[in-house]
């Protein structure tokens, strides 16, 4: 013959569990898992901010590499002008600019995983958990 899977109440008297106790360890670990569920979207909100600042920081310094080389070009056939000159300083504050980016970036949390059971998980009446599982 195969073996059957216990039926609730051959596990409820195994433990030694009341009702409201088996209840209870149901709530908690409802409650903890909505906890990890929260946590799941907020870590999605989080990197879906995150993958969107860095491409965003990724065209800045695109484009100020198209001006470097922009400016390579043209200063190494004519000279810096006053044009020139110009977008060395955009080039300079766009630098500056992604820079700042890069920081607030590296500085950003991610929220806080649940760390621990939001309450305790319920007592026997028994001297201790499992106390019958010498019972056959």
């Amino acid at each position: 013959m195969g073996s059957r899977a216990p039926t609730m109440s051959a596990i409820q008297n195994h433990l030694d569990l009341q009702d409201d106790q088996i209840t209870e360890i149901l709530n908690l670990l409802k409650t903890m898992s909505q906890e990890v569920d929260e946590f799941y979207t907020k870590q999605s909100e989080f990197n879906d901010r995150q993958a969107k600042a860095i491409d965003g920081i990724v065209k800045d310094f695109d484009d100020a590499y198209a001006l470097i080389k922009e400016l390579k070009d043209t200063v190494a056939n004519s000279g810096i002008s006053a044009e020139d000159k110009q977008k060395f300083l955009q080039l300079n504050q766009r630098m500056e600019a992604g820079t700042t980016k890069l920081e607030a970036l590296d500085a950003a949390n991610p929220p806080t995983p649940p760390t621990e059971p939001p309450s305790e998980p319920p007592t026997t009446p028994s001297s201790g958990f499992g106390s019958k599982s010498t019972k056959r």
